[in-house]
């Protein structure tokens, strides 16, 4: 059985927005381009940076 490698990716990506959810981060997958993160979102994630967070 032969794996899509994109899958990896997925997989990753889907632990990711599992942790950072409750931080109000969140992110959606623009297919063939990337991530793409909402304006709402880039605030939560100012504020992770300045605080530290892991």
């Amino acid at each position: 059985m032969r794996l899509q490698p994109f899958l990896f990716g997925d997989v990753w990506m889907s632990k990711v927005r599992t942790k950072l959810r409750p931080k109000g981060i969140d992110f959606s997958t623009v297919w063939g381009r990337g991530y793409a993160v909402p304006v709402e979102a880039r605030s939560a994630i100012a504020a992770a940076i300045a605080e530290g967070a892991p």
